[in-house]
């Protein structure tokens, strides 16, 4: 199906009942420490599969997600290493 211009992609808009993020996150709220706990043990885990997936929750909370993904290539197409640092920096001592 074509993209036509000036016409809804969702006519009917949300379904009537559906919840929206702040009545998601207030229905949760009471369970924030039995989540966070289960998170931290599936990090943990034997399947390092699963360990990635609680890592990327940990992360997307802590930082946020990422805005977009790039994929890097080196020479013949292997994927390049990418290594970032965190400098902290004391101002006071660099004047």
């Amino acid at each position: 199906m074509k993209f036509e211009r000036g016409k809804s992609g969702n006519p009917k808009g949300r379904p009537k009942g559906s919840l929206n993020l702040p009545e998601v996150r207030k229905l949760l709220a009471p369970h924030a420490h039995t989540l966070k706990a289960k998170l931290l043990e599936l990090l943990s885990h034997s399947d390092p599969r699963v360990q990635l997936e609680a890592v990327k929750i940990c992360m997307a909370y802590l930082w946020g997600k990422p805005l977009e993904s790039i994929a890097h290539q080196g020479p013949e197409g292997i994927p390049a290493t990418v290594r970032f640092e965190y400098v902290t920096r004391n101002p006071k001592k660099e004047e």
